[in-house]
């Protein structure tokens, strides 16, 4: 219950951590609820989903990374793929650190 009631607030950090701990411990039936968390205007929220649902089988959420490779905060964009290079243990020759012009032509590919 306070894993929820944290997640109800608009602290992003107390938000994640629920995000964090609410994913680990739900059952894979209830996972569906966190789902809707990939659009979090929060990011540290959104990617947090993201990870937790991946880490727990959840393949739809790779959408949600690479979504975020667009984002305009090169922090959102370096956490974003290191998450996705994690997962699929894949370099997509994406730099998150390039001009915007170079990430569209990597982001295409």
């Amino acid at each position: 219950p306070e894993l929820r009631a944290r997640l109800g607030t608009n602290d992003a950090a107390l938000r994640r951590g629920a995000v964090v701990g609410l994913i680990a411990v739900t059952p894979g039936e209830g996972l569906a609820e966190f789902k809707s968390l990939l659009k979090d205007p929060q990011e540290p929220v959104a990617l947090e989903a993201a990870r937790g649902l991946i880490n727990r089988g959840e393949r739809g959420a790779l959408g949600a990374l690479v979504d975020r490779l667009s984002r305009p905060e090169t922090a959102v964009r370096v956490l974003a793929l290191g998450y996705l290079r994690a997962v699929t243990r894949h370099d997509f020759g994406f730099d998150p650190y390039d001009p915007p012009q170079q990430q569209t032509t990597a982001l295409a590919a």
